[in-house]
């Protein structure tokens, strides 16, 4: 067991799952159970990935959920039943292994499970995959929007349960001419009554100034309620799908060309969200809003792409628009 007094724990959870209407969780070996008014939902403790969920005709009363050591979970309901579901002989649920539910013009799907000989069954139109759903030999390709659900297959043992996947075919946006630029974002800070980065638009600027990125400057946030609006161009290197995160306390939003693409707002710790974009090669407004409502306070947006890894956006990619800056 973990010694707490000892445990140093990180400043940003390793996965979040919104869940406004949950009244109990447990937790086993290798998932994590939240029972909430109308489903059960079973996550991936791993990446909080939704392994499967089961409707409920009745709600749950607090805390009224248990998982044996089997992995049978047992649930208690406001009309005194208690119900049963699950079991230690269900196949575990297969995943797709390749990162592409987010393409341009085709992806290439790659189907596994852990559970050795295995069978995976699937479709491609919404039905619940059944012992006569297509078996997954080999790689195959979509071109379409799809939903995507498997189930594995075992001899021996019951069949797992049904994964669900949305594959969503999108467009490039087009790059934009900024005009003439310079190197760093622009930043106006702002203070009054803040819940949401809306509230900001109702507010007057009380000083801007020119980042290197998108950070936060103790020295001038004194107030309890304060916040920025970055303003700015970025620069996407090559054609392809990136992925913006924002991680914050309070909180954030980030839209790219005018599109908003994470959405990490209203007042919380530190939670990282992210969103994807398929851009050309080019420059594309960036707009970062950002608040805080007193106490801890955090910000950092990052980004990965085609030919970029996972990292913090800064000033080699990100430009303003002189007249507004120094």
């Amino acid at each position: 067991a973990p010694i707490w007094g000892r445990l140093e724990l990180p400043k940003k959870p390793k996965w979040e799952y919104n869940c406004d209407e949950s009244v109990a969780i447990a937790v086993c070996d290798n998932a994590v159970v939240v029972a909430e008014k109308s489903e059960l939902a079973v996550l991936d403790i791993r990446n909080g990935d939704l392994l499967w969920s089961q409707p409920l005709d009745a709600a749950p009363v607090p805390w009224g959920l248990a998982v044996s050591r089997d992995g049978r979970i047992i649930v208690t309901f406001e009309d005194m039943s208690v119900q049963c579901f699950g079991g230690e002989s269900t196949t575990p649920v297969p995943y797709v292994r390749s990162n592409n539910l987010f393409f341009v013009d085709s992806a290439k799907v790659t189907l596994d499970c852990d559970t050795r000989r295995a069978n995976i069954r699937y479709t491609l139109d919404g039905s619940e995959p059944t012992a006569a759903s297509m078996l997954y030999k080999k790689p195959f390709v979509v071109d379409e929007s799809t939903v995507l659900k498997m189930r594995a297959f075992k001899k021996g043992m019951q069949p797992g349960f049904v994964v669900s996947k949305q594959f969503m075919k999108v467009s490039y946006r087009n790059a934009t001419d900024p005009g003439r630029i310079k190197p760093g974002v622009l930043a106006d800070y702002y203070e009054g009554f803040i819940n949401t980065t809306q509230d900001l638009d109702n507010l007057k600027p009380l000083r801007s100034d020119v980042m290197n990125k998108f950070e936060l400057d103790p020295s001038v946030m004194r107030a309890a309620d304060c916040g920025y609006v970055y303003s700015g161009t970025i620069l996407a290197p090559k054609d392809g799908v990136y992925t913006f995160y924002t991680a914050s306390n309070d909180g954030s939003v980030l839209f790219v060309n005018g599109q908003k693409i994470v959405d990490n707002d209203g007042g919380h710790t530190v939670v990282e969200k992210s969103g994807k974009i398929a851009l050309k090669a080019g420059e594309y407004p960036i707009v970062v809003k950002y608040f805080q409502l007193g106490g801890g306070k955090a910000l950092q947006v990052s980004w990965e792409g085609p030919g970029i890894a996972r990292q913090e956006i800064d000033a080699s990619v990100l430009f303003h628009k002189p007249e507004r800056g120094n």
